[in-house]
């Protein structure tokens, strides 16, 4: 084994790696974080960017992350980097990794006193042969596995433990995996003296020694008995518990293997949603909702040929894997689906009309796995459903905006990670003296190839792809280190940060905020969490209850976009809050109707005074904005007419001024 490291720092998203790393992947020792990424196979990217993307928000110190990479020879190494996370005074972010890049195997073996214990002591059965195929030498596990004595087998063939449960293309793959990549591991049926199968687990490798021909060695062990155990977790594993069908685990390793068998494959993936069933749940309970869940669930098996395969994706949503059929044929099979679903299911005597959006990717069209057509085929429903087309091909019949959104989607994490994201902070203004009482932390997305992403575009596919937990720690990762340097020289100041109301369902918020406080040294007092009054309306008993914990913390909650939506008194009332803003349409009034808007605003700083609530104008964009504030008394405004957003080292500087003017006027006084 060679000893390697890496270390990465957030100053400059700079990256270092050891000679030895360097030399074992090609690369220079301060790789861009692309280069890095583009190192990493397909298969695992996401999964070590996401346990990066853990370790860099906070959510874990260390941690271990494994993964395959390709040396310069194109040898593939096995992978395991300890790393853990530091985080200095000044913000600086580290994490740093010991790496253990294994190499050939043969180097141990030629250790002649441990590979003879080894031989000799092991568990698992060794077998080796000459280059012609024939048994040299078996040791005492393979008899006690096989039954099978040393004298019985040498110079015989492994030939002698077939169990003819693999056909012949399965030798001729494993001995293509063998002369191409020099090694081949997997489960093999063997049959033992007595006539038992057993599964075994084996490793067979090219071993060539002191530059004699090579020898083949093979290590297995008996598995059988974890094998069932195995066979009937996977049975568990890829199948829905409720209907019975196969489930998207299964659709994902069928499609996946399927497509590294044969890339030329042309295929369909129809991701099915069903309309008007969310009123089922609500009106009939979430267990009668099940069963009409199990009732379409047949009827699809019904409907489609056995050559289909359908797959539950959760809630009342079905993929479907559709073999290469012609376009007419695709369709009429796609009318069947969504004549199927009209048909009325019964239950309990009772009758309920549904009806399903369906959208259509196709390979290789659409996609490179199944991950990226799960995507398309998501996204055309979506299109399908808002237009109400009902059914919908990817880009055929979106066009480019679905592509765009489907790339934007899987370069939302790896864009967090890199850099693209950003924040800017846009100032709350006292009106009586003009100073800074506050900042309101806004995100923005810069991406390579797009450019600037509206954050409206990009929240909107935070929502879609369950995202928000991610954008969340990292917005509130990076505002409170970059409030840290704004809160030394303007204590009192207090910080701003839009927050999703998905993230009000469990505690981890709260969790996240307690972390994140202790580890940058801003007060929760320091913070309000702004939270617009639909997502709380949502799910109100859980929207409580995570803000009442968050309050007891110290934390200030708004409503933010308040007369935007439903304006409940109700919800005020019930709801642990500390501040309304007011949204700006507002104030959008004709300048000859200032009547109107006086009115509202008087309104709703009577209301934030009877209910001690704090108030906050947004979308004071000009001189007669500011006047209409100042007539009904509200002190506390955001808007253009003052600043736009703006970046930390601007908006520093701007506190800094603010901060002197503020001593200055104390002095005067």
């Amino acid at each position: 084994m060679t000893a390697a490291f890496w270390f990465y720092s957030s100053n400059n998203n700079s990256w270092y790696l050891s000679s030895d790393l360097q030399e074992a992947l090609t690369l220079n020792n301060s790789p861009s974080s692309a280069e890095l990424i583009s190192a990493i196979p397909a298969i695992n990217r996401f999964s070590v960017l996401r346990q990066f993307s853990k370790l860099f928000l906070g959510k874990s110190k260390n941690g271990v992350l494994e993964t395959t990479l390709k040396s310069k020879n194109n040898e593939t190494l096995q992978v395991k980097t300890e790393v853990k996370r530091i985080c200095d005074r000044n913000g600086e972010i580290k994490i740093e990794g010991t790496v253990d890049l294994v190499k050939s195997p043969s180097s141990f073996l030629q250790i002649p006193s441990v590979a003879k214990i080894v031989y000799e002591n092991t568990s698992e059965g060794i077998l080796v042969t000459d280059a012609n195929g024939f048994i040299l030498s078996v040791n005492a596990g393979f008899s006690r596995i096989t039954g099978y004595s040393y004298e019985e087998v040498i110079g015989k063939r492994p030939s002698i433990l077939k169990s003819n449960k693999q056909d012949q293309g399965f030798y001729q793959d494993l001995w293509h995996s063998i002369i191409r990549d020099g090694a081949w591991t997997g489960t093999l049926w063997n049959r033992k003296k007595d006539g038992t199968l057993f599964a075994s687990f084996q490793n067979i490798s090219q071993i060539p020694l002191n530059n004699g021909p090579v020898k083949y060695v093979s290590v297995f062990s008996d598995i059988t008995s974890d094998h069932n155990y195995k066979q009937k977790l996977k049975q568990l594993a890829y199948h829905d518990q409720l209907t019975g069908l196969k489930n998207r685990a299964y659709l994902r390793d069928k499609v996946n293997s399927q497509i590294e068998k044969n890339k030329s494959l042309q295929f369909n993936l129809l991701f099915i949603d069903l309309d008007n069933y969310k009123p089922i749940n609500d009106n009939y309970g979430h267990a009668y909702g099940d069963e009409i869940l199990k009732l379409v669930a047949t009827r699809l098996e019904s409907t489609l040929d056995d050559e289909f395969e359908i797959a539950r994706f959760g809630g009342d949503e079905f993929i479907v894997y559709i073999p290469n059929f012609n376009d007419c044929e695709l369709r009429n099979y796609i009318t069947k689906i969504k004549a199927a679903m009209l048909i009325p299911f019964e239950y309990k005597n009772i009758k309920h009309q549904l009806s399903a959006s369906i959208g259509v990717s196709a390979y290789p069209r659409d996609g490179k796995n199944f991950d990226e057509l799960l995507v398309a085929s998501d996204l055309a429903m979506y299109f399908a459903k808002s237009t109400k087309q009902r059914s919908c091909n990817y880009i055929e019949d979106m066009g480019y905006s679905a592509s765009r959104q489907a790339r934007l989607a899987k370069d939302f994490v790896p864009g967090l990670l890199s850099g693209e994201f950003s924040l800017v902070y846009q100032p709350k203004i006292n009106t009586s003296n003009r100073l800074i009482v506050g900042v309101e932390a806004l995100c923005r997305w810069q991406h390579p190839e797009f450019g600037a992403v509206s954050p409206q575009e990009f929240i909107t596919i935070a929502d879609q792809y369950s995202l928000h937990s991610e954008l969340t720690e990292w917005v509130v990762n990076k505002a409170c280190t970059d409030f840290r340097q704004i809160s030394r020289i303007a204590p009192t100041l207090d910080l701003a940060i839009n927050i999703s109301g998905s993230q009000l369902k469990s505690d981890r918020l709260v969790e996240l905020i307690k972390t994140v406080c202790e580890v940058s040294g801003v007060h929760t007092s320091q913070l309000e969490l702004e939270i617009t009054e639909n997502e709380l309306i949502s799910d109100v008993d859980k929207s409580i209850r995570v803000l009442t914990k968050l309050r007891d913390m110290g934390v200030r909650i708004a409503i933010d976009d308040f007369g935007k939506g439903y304006s409940s008194f109700y919800y005020l009332r019930t709801l642990p809050i500390n501040a309304l803003k007011l949204d700006k349409a507002c104030l959008q009034f004709d300048e000859n109707d200032d009547e109107t808007a006086l009115n509202i605003l008087n309104a709703v700083v009577n209301l934030t005074s009877s209910m001690n609530l704090a108030l906050v104008i947004e979308g004071v964009e000009n001189e007669h904005h500011l006047s209409l504030v100042e007539q009904v008394g509200a002190n506390t405004v955001q808007g253009f007419y003052f600043s736009k957003p703006l970046p930390i080292e601007i908006i520093y500087q701007q506190i800094a001024i603010n901060h002197n003017k503020k001593n200055q006027l104390r002095q005067t006084k």
